[in-house]
């Protein structure tokens, strides 16, 4: 007995065969599809820390500006009360102005400017103008 075997078509051979520029658009069209993916995971990565940091960070930051400010004015009251060589003084003071110029330029606190005009012996605003002629950046 003979035996007939039936060639069944498959699914691959249902397909036309596609030209080397079709299978290179395919390509890159899966990938541009992938990036897509990626970019909107990116979005909603960033959605949810910028969440973080408005809820999270920014009391935090509120806190610690407000804990600085504080230890300012233990650090001014430090400074006129208790004895100190000149190099303490020296020091301290670059403290308070380090401090004071961070919180001005960083956090927009104008009433530290009279704190940091006391112990630079120049005002800030004239110093922030000059330094900007000058092309130098405080922030």
């Amino acid at each position: 007995m003979a035996t007939h075997i039936k060639k069944t078509k498959t699914a691959s051979s249902n397909k036309p065969k596609l030209s080397s520029n079709q299978r290179r658009f395919q390509s890159l069209s899966q990938k541009i599809a992938a990036q897509r993916e990626l970019i909107a995971s990116w979005k909603n990565a960033f959605n949810q820390y910028e969440a973080t940091i408005l809820t999270e960070l920014n009391p935090l930051v509120t806190v610690l500006i407000s804990h600085k400010e504080k230890m300012l004015k233990l650090l001014d009251n430090f400074y006129s009360t208790a004895k100190f060589t000149k190099r303490q003084r020296e020091q301290l003071a670059d403290l308070i102005l380090h401090v004071c110029e961070q919180l001005i330029v960083d956090h927009e606190r104008d009433d530290l400017k009279v704190l940091y005009n006391k112990y630079s012996g120049m005002d800030f605003d004239e110093m922030l103008e000059k330094s900007n002629m000058e092309g130098i950046n405080l922030a």
